[in-house]
């Protein structure tokens, strides 16, 4: 247990020492560093906090460049009589110790099923969600014609719903657009391609692998900041990578697209008392 303990204080220090790196150049060259980029910094750091690759490198080292030392002189081991009574004590301490540590992970993994128990109240989430399949024949033309233009690889569902946010997506190997109370009709097709961004470069599944790092490293404080700035980002290299696409007037209304629907959210939270990335009001944009 107390390996499993050091290797992940070790995890987690592999990928904070990068991730205040990455905080204090984006706050230095904040106008010089561009979303896209900021995403990828924190996708590294993602990996590190992830992957353990303090155990990878152990195991490389004595797999690969480590070599056993020779004995000294001539010596003979013998399993018989007192020797081989102490071999039989060393496994019956092995067994226990092995026992021992079994039931602490449990115990760990038990501490951190918060993470199972969002992943139950999603699959009632999208049952509910589904009930409401769009049938406009025209949204779902411009959802083709968009997927064809950014090169989708997935087929995309869309869903309409009367929740008081902004649109969202959500949906990993089966990605599905929300369109929800606050949706523009004028502005279909922007908002669309808005969404058709986050699925083409996987933003649900980076979110859901940055609340793995929040659970996996509850203990680190970095990792809040970490979570917030992840969910930040993507929203700003989403917009990067929309904006590529469009012609001056149409970054125009992009803009003030993003503007009003922040302020209409805003004001709908108000009134209502929401809570984003709560149960009554998922927050997958």
């Amino acid at each position: 247990m107390k390996s499993l303990i050091l290797l992940l204080i070790a995890m987690s220090a592999a990928g904070t020492f990068p991730f205040i790196i990455y905080i204090a150049l984006s706050t230095i060259f904040d106008n010089y560093i561009s979303a896209r980029f900021r995403y990828r910094c924190l996708k590294y750091c993602l990996l590190l906090y992830l992957v353990p690759f303090p155990l990878l490198k152990y195991f490389i080292y004595h797999r690969y460049f480590s070599t056993p030392k020779p004995l000294n002189g001539n010596v003979v081991i013998s399993l018989t009589g007192k020797n081989r009574s102490d071999i039989y004590w060393i496994l019956f301490k092995f067994r226990g110790i092995f026992t021992e540590n079994i039931y602490r992970i449990m115990d760990l993994f038990l501490k951190y099923n918060k993470f199972f128990i969002r992943q139950s109240s999603f699959s009632r989430f999208h049952r509910k969600i589904s009930q409401n399949v769009l049938s406009d024949p025209e949204i779902i033309k411009i959802v083709e014609m968009l997927s064809q233009e950014m090169q989708l690889q997935h087929k995309v569902t869309v869903y309409e719903n009367s929740l008081a946010s902004s649109p969202f997506t959500y949906g990993t190997f089966h990605p599905s657009i929300v369109l929800t109370s606050l949706s523009d009709k004028n502005n279909l097709p922007l908002i669309i391609r808005h969404e058709l961004q986050h699925i083409k470069s996987h933003d649900f599944l980076f979110r859901q692998l940055a609340f793995l790092v929040l659970m996996l490293h509850c203990y680190n404080p970095f990792v809040y900041f970490f979570f917030c700035e992840v969910i930040e980002v993507q929203e700003l290299a989403c917009d990067e990578n929309v904006m590529k696409y469009l012609s001056r007037e149409e970054q125009r209304c992009y803009g003030y697209l993003l503007i009003m629907t922040a302020a209409k959210e805003r004001s709908e939270v108000k009134s209502r008392i929401t809570l984003m990335f709560s149960k009554n009001q998922p927050d997958f944009s």
